[in-house]
């Protein structure tokens, strides 16, 4: 018998053969909890002129940090400041800790508002309403969390990407760390129970794998299209540079002049994100860092490269285009948001390519090449792949790509570019029966 249930066993045992009072003891603790609550009161209790009973409770969100009540009779007064304290300590549940913790990430500068915006996404889609989610931090056990990973993966029958399943396991992890240091709360350790579950791949949702990269015939009519009919372009230039860099688009869209250094090579330090404001609608943000730690660094161009970047600045000279933005281009309304959203009326210097406009230029040139359609993301795992099929250094390509693990490039970023035809061709090299026939 456990410690507990031999205290209730005895409890009972008083209360039957009247050795005490089961309600009489109630209201004493009670009463005592109430003495104790009141003294952790430190604000000063009155009665005004009007015969109402007044003090201050903390408030965070307010400019003072605290908040005036008032009640008509000093124990109405005094059940307010005992109903406050009980509040504050009252274990919060998981959902109650995960939006606690999305406010103390972002306001000390450890998310970027852009992924704060994808946690509460990944909450509302994969928690929200669940057991766990209404369940106290405090009581949630190693099982719970078993169970509840295992039923997110039967809700969405293989329709879930891995990658969203990943962030959401780290939502969990990171809410309970929230809890366990900064709030204090007692709560389990997380991180090597998530870090283990390893579900079968069979579950999550498969990626078309060849609309993962641009094929090699795909690469050159894409480039032939481009450098016959689209080379003072700065739109489809900047697919070039993509293709021929890895860059992301966001990362594309606010390079500057200044960012190209002396020996060919380039400092990618900024990208554009998207994030809600108030009322909930989604802007651009030119943030004045990429999308990683590990992405903020020097990447070296091919001669392909050099060969895009410098066509672009002979258009620029040629256009008279003087905007810091490398791919900048004259006659669209300009809208630069920073913490606020600003509209700012274009100017002769030019405007910078939303990273959203190289993207529907991609498109609409895979539909007039009749290939199928993608993103300009696919032009960064084609650069990857490409390197890797050549034989370059995982080093290199990793430094190129700007993953923190090579097994983010290998794993996410690899995809064969070859035709079937040229598959077929490759593994008949090693024919041995046909060849002596």
């Amino acid at each position: 018998m456990s410690q507990d249930a031999e205290y209730i066993e005895l409890l009972n045992y008083a209360e039957r053969n009247g050795i005490i009072d089961i309600s009489r003891l109630k209201i004493d603790v009670e009463m005592s909890k109430r003495e104790e609550y009141l003294k952790r009161h430190t604000y000063n209790i009155w009665q005004g002129k009007n015969g109402y009973w007044y003090t201050n409770l903390c408030d965070e969100n307010s400019p003072s940090q605290r908040k005036k009540i008032k009640k008509s009779t000093r124990e109405k007064l005094e059940d307010a400041i005992v109903e406050y304290y009980k509040e504050k300590d009252r274990i919060p549940r998981f959902g109650e800790c995960f939006i606690s913790w999305q406010k103390y990430s972002l306001e000390c500068g450890k998310v970027s508002k852009n992924t704060y915006d994808r946690r509460e996404c990944d909450y509302n889609r994969f928690i929200k309403g669940s057991k766990m989610d209404r369940t106290s931090i405090d009581r949630i056990t190693e099982t719970d969390i078993i169970l509840f990973l295992d039923d997110v993966l039967k809700r969405f029958g293989g329709q879930i990407a891995r990658k969203a399943f990943n962030n959401m396991k780290s939502l969990i992890t990171g809410t309970f760390v929230y809890a366990k240091v900064i709030r204090r709360i007692n709560c389990i350790y997380t991180r090597e129970l998530i870090g283990s579950y390893s579900p079968s791949p069979r579950q999550f949702k498969r990626p078309k794998m060849y609309l993962q990269v641009f094929a090699d015939d795909e690469v050159e009519m894409i480039i032939n299209r481009i450098t016959s009919l689209y080379w003072d372009s700065e739109r489809h230039l900047g697919l070039l540079f993509m293709l021929f860099t890895g860059v992301r688009v966001g990362e594309l869209a606010t390079l500057k002049t200044f960012d190209f250094l002396p020996g060919g090579k380039l400092h990618i330090q900024r990208t554009i994100s998207k994030a809600k404001d108030e009322s909930g609608k989604s802007h651009r943000i030119i943030s004045d860092f990429p999308k990683t730690p590990t992405s903020d660094s020097i990447v070296y161009l091919s001669g392909d490269a050099m060969t895009v970047y410098q066509q672009v600045m002979k258009l620029r000279k040629e256009k008279g285009i003087t905007s810091e933005f490398l791919f900048s281009e004259k006659g669209q309304n300009f809208i630069v948001v920073s913490k606020v959203k600003v509209d700012i009326p274009m100017t002769a210097d030019g405007t910078y390519i939303a990273d959203t406009i190289f993207d529907k230029t991609m498109r609409k040139l895979c539909t007039e090449l009749d290939i199928p359609v993608r993103s300009c993301h696919k032009l960064r795992k084609t650069y990857c792949s490409e390197l890797l099929d050549l034989g370059i250094s995982e080093k290199i390509v990793q430094n190129q790509m700007r993953h923190a693990d090579i097994a983010t490039t290998k794993g996410h970023y690899y995809f064969s570019t070859k035709k079937e035809a040229a598959i077929k061709e490759a593994l008949n090299r090693n024919n041995k029966l046909c060849v002596n026939i």
